[in-house]
């Protein structure tokens, strides 16, 4: 969800928002595939994002570049090298990995899906509407994390087949959303799918298996 410290102009959010729906190819991938294919395919990612992170630390000329092609979407504390950061979309392929890693097939994608848009439509929703500030979020925003949960949990694959899945679904959406307001020192990008999926299996093996 939208951090309203670390603002970028509403243009900006938005072409930002569309790189992060781009990576919406590996769950996708996934679907198509299997563990051992995707697994690959993230290796791949996250070792060339590494590769550019680095690269920008210990190279102003790598760094020049990279900000000059990305700057749009880059947040002010990504622009700064004095110090080693992971990008947006490191944290994304990291959190990625673990999930395929972690999570039965279906969880894991659902747990990218909801990283990709629910977070993409509370960051646009809390940056062009949100008004109540909750810490550093806006409650819009939340309330645009949850509905757009609503409508991903009536199309993604289900781990069981019991319809109580679908009210596991929501109420582990409408938890996340709830416990994303809390300010963590970990990238949203990270921690929304890690805790989306690990409360969705456990409620799934706690009420259905």
């Amino acid at each position: 969800m939208e951090n309203i410290t670390e603002r970028i102009s509403f243009k900006n959010e938005i072409l930002r928002k569309l790189v992060h729906l781009a990576s919406s190819f590996v769950p996708v991938f996934y679907l198509l595939t299997d563990k051992y294919f995707t697994l690959i395919l993230l290796t791949f990612c996250v070792a060339f994002m590494l590769f550019l992170d680095i690269g920008r630390y210990k190279s102003a000329a790598v760094n020049k570049y990279y900000i000059k092609f990305l700057k749009p979407v880059l947040r002010q504390k990504e622009e700064k090298t004095n110090k080693f950061l992971f990008t947006g979309g490191t944290f994304v392929f990291i959190s990625d990995l673990l999930c395929v890693l972690i999570f039965p097939k279906e969880i894991a994608i659902a747990a990218m899906f909801v990283m990709i848009f629910c977070d993409s439509f509370a960051a646009i929703v809390g940056k062009s509407i949100g008004k109540l500030k909750i810490n550093n979020k806006t409650l819009e925003g939340t309330l645009a994390f949850i509905v757009s949960g609503f409508f991903l949990s009536l199309i993604l694959p289900k781990y069981t087949n019991s319809n109580f899945e679908y009210y596991i679904f929501i109420f582990v959406i409408v938890l996340t959303a709830l416990i994303e307001l809390i300010e963590f020192k970990i990238d949203d990008n990270l921690i929304i799918p890690l805790l989306f999926g690990s409360l969705y299996w456990f409620s799934v093996w706690l009420f259905i298996l």
